[in-house]
């Protein structure tokens, strides 16, 4: 069973927090007349518990106590503003975020998370100018930060600006090679809302996306789909007979646009051949039943 969102992010922040509290502690032991230890107080500890256990709501009303009674710890802070904006209070966010950032005494490392967390605060209220500005101060101090790239190209999907947005993805590639390879399906989304102002620039993407994944059955069922408006169906055919026999959950969609197409040429060779090949995998498959028998009729 795959770990809910907000269990894998407080264990995150838990472990951060930790963290940061272990080498505070190391640190000081080492430093003669430093000041007492950092402890992590009872509200601090329950709040950290309520997110690694996916209680937002109860980890902010810990996290306000902690705050007031425990620790003016950045990371508390962090935390708290980053619950905040993933509860939806995104202008409380914004405000702690903004507040913990007029601090003098942050170090690197947090100045940096905070300005992140403030980006992803006016990208969720929809300020994207500001959303954009902040990100590129994340990466002015941090040009690896794979986080701020990934939310810059969101925005930059969000916005329509899918060239920009597909090198930002190979910059993540390159900085992260496992990252998943999403230039093929962006390409894709890329196609989708150019199909019915510019048929051509979308084929032109989906051919693109095609290059950098032959066997991707999205693009293949959409490039049939772009033919077809063209009217060039036997194009469409020799396309869409890989989609339409494979499994998946494009394959229905590839077999209604197969029908389309043969009607077109009056020929449903094809059409019959992968339908008859779907069916002997799968009795179940209604779609290539229906033009299988329809095939027959023709």
């Amino acid at each position: 069973m795959t770990a809910p969102p907000w269990l894998l992010f407080g264990v995150a922040v838990a472990l951060l927090a930790a963290g940061v509290l272990v080498g505070d502690r190391i640190g000081r032991r080492r430093s003669a007349g430093a000041a007492p230890q950092r402890r992590v107080g009872p509200h601090y500890g329950a709040a950290l518990a309520h997110v690694a256990c996916g209680e937002p709501a109860a980890a902010i009303r810990q996290l306000g106590v902690a705050l007031r009674e425990e620790t003016d710890a950045a990371e508390a802070h962090l935390l708290f503003g980053d619950l905040l904006r993933e509860t939806g209070q995104t202008e409380r966010a914004i405000e702690v975020h903004k507040s913990l950032l007029h601090r003098p005494d942050l170090a690197a490392w947090q100045r940096t998370a905070g300005l992140y967390s403030l980006a992803l605060d006016f990208k969720q209220a929809g300020l994207v100018d500001r959303a954009e500005r902040t990100i590129r101060e994340v990466l002015e101090r941090d040009p690896a930060h794979v986080g701020a790239l990934r939310a810059w190209r969101r925005v930059l999907e969000e916005s329509g600006r899918w060239e920009r947005a597909i090198e930002l993805q190979r910059r993540i590639a390159r900085i992260d090679p496992e990252a998943p390879d999403l230039v093929a399906w962006m390409r894709v989304e890329w196609a989708r809302q150019l199909l019915a102002r510019d048929p051509q620039a979308a084929e032109q993407q989906l051919r693109a996306a095609l290059h950098e994944r032959p066997d991707e059955p999205a693009a293949r069922v959409l490039l049939g789909r772009c033919l077809l408006s063209q009217g060039r169906a036997a194009e469409a055919v020799a396309l869409l007979e890989s989609a339409a026999a494979g499994p998946g959950v494009w394959a229905p969609a590839a077999i209604a646009l197969l029908e389309q197409a043969s009607e077109a040429l009056e020929d449903w060779s094809v059409a019959e051949r992968v339908c008859a090949a779907v069916c002997a995998r799968d009795p179940a498959a209604w779609r290539a039943q229906l033009v299988r028998g329809r095939a027959a009729l023709e």
